[in-house]
């Protein structure tokens, strides 16, 4: 008979992970499912989250399985130091900045701020540069997403009411 074998640090570290983003990717999913999905023929708002749930789910699945199942140990857990995390915590700083900015300045702006300040910050552009490169990825993504995807995107609170 087997015995259970301890769990080094980085699959301890992945199955953590996995079992976190399982969690949000089933709240995520939660929410999609509660969207208009349409049909094929005429997808609604909801079908391509419902799709990205699906895969989010499925992907977090597999991590958790490969860190119980897996036979090999992984190593010690090496955290990131000095430039890599500042690159880390920049990053993550921002993805925060980002989603709690959505519902005051709406998609296009929000996006195009959070574009331009990782490109300053986790690049070698100048503010000018960063900010014109913001500003066309916001748009291009604000044009993919609500004129080519029709999703509905959010809107600056202030012209929420109107």
């Amino acid at each position: 008979m087997q015995t259970v074998r301890r769990m080094d640090h980085r699959r301890l570290g992945r199955l953590v992970l996995g079992l976190a983003s399982t969690a949000l990717a089933m709240g995520y999913l939660v929410m999609a499912y509660n969207m208009p999905h349409g049909d094929l023929a005429s997808p609604g708002p909801g079908m391509f989250p419902l799709g990205v749930g699906g895969l989010w789910v499925f992907a977090s699945v597999v991590v958790v399985l490969e860190a119980i199942l897996s036979q090999q140990d992984a190593g010690d857990l090496e955290l990131p130091r000095g430039f890599e995390r500042r690159q880390v915590l920049v990053f993550m700083g921002t993805l925060v900045g980002f989603i709690a900015a959505l519902p005051f300045l709406g998609f296009l702006i929000a996006a195009s701020v959070y574009a331009a300040v990782c490109l300053k910050l986790l690049g070698a552009y100048s503010w000018l540069r960063a900010g014109s490169y913001g500003v066309a990825m916001g748009i291009g993504t604000a044009f993919l997403f609500g004129d080519i995807l029709a999703l509905p995107l959010p809107v600056p609170g202030f012209l929420a009411g109107h």
